[in-house]
């Protein structure tokens, strides 16, 4: 089965990669529009490169498609 744009992203997460998931997923932003996990994941890697103010515009995104949660609130805490 061919893996999503979203788990390549997560793989590269998981190695501590954040530089190149961030790459990744705004590469394809135009196909994961409105979609939570990708602004999740994508506020997450800005988070991570200490890029604090995409983080919060994705982590903004996603809060508006799930209010409460977990994960997205402790990102933004």
């Amino acid at each position: 089965m061919k893996r999503t744009v979203l788990d390549e992203a997560r793989t590269l997460m998981r190695r501590r990669k954040f530089h190149y998931a961030i790459t990744l997923l705004e590469s394809h932003s135009a196909n994961y529009q409105g979609s939570f996990e990708f602004y999740l994941a994508l506020g997450t890697s800005c988070l991570y490169v200490g890029d604090e103010g995409n983080a919060l515009k994705y982590y903004d995104l996603a809060r508006e498609i799930k209010i409460q949660n977990t994960e997205l609130l402790l990102g933004q805490a």
